[in-house]
């Protein structure tokens, strides 16, 4: 059932793509055995979006343009707490923290704009909206930094 469901997602894609995709799923099975820095995150997720960029197609329902990944990447580069990273079905990315509280900050990145929430202690009545300018790098690293406790 998984073998079909991959050959459905990679059908067309080429096999240097093909490869890479592998050689990330080996990277992701090796490094989530094992702890590592703040540093092999940041890598792992550049990578991430720069598999995204190579491996997709422009009518997958998921599709991410080139300039949403550039945004995240610039984002990815200058955060000291790397986040999760998932694609929406809305021409995006989402990156996602969680502190150990059960606490959650979402930042949505888009090619124009950037939306974010932070949850605190998953108590959705007290969700706030950050606004952030998307180029806004100093004010995404405070508010990461605020939401681990940080100043």
């Amino acid at each position: 059932m998984i073998i079909d469901a991959l050959k459905k997602e990679t059908a067309g894609m080429s096999d240097y793509n093909l490869m890479q995709l592998i050689d990330f799923a080996r990277f992701l099975k090796y490094n989530s055995e094992k702890s590592y820095s703040p540093s092999d995150i940041r890598l792992r997720n550049i990578r991430l979006l720069e598999l995204i960029r190579e491996t997709q197609n422009i009518d997958d329902e998921d599709y991410v343009s080139d300039t949403v990944v550039d945004n995240a990447l610039k984002i990815v580069f200058f955060l000291k707490h790397q986040p999760e990273l998932f694609k929406t079905y809305e021409n995006s990315i989402n990156m996602q923290f969680e502190s150990e509280d059960g606490s959650y900050l979402e930042f949505e990145v888009f090619e124009n704009r950037i939306s974010s929430m932070m949850v605190p202690e998953r108590d959705y009545d007290r969700a706030v909206f950050p606004v952030v300018e998307l180029g806004d790098m100093k004010s995404i690293d405070r508010i990461v930094g605020e939401f681990y406790g940080q100043s």
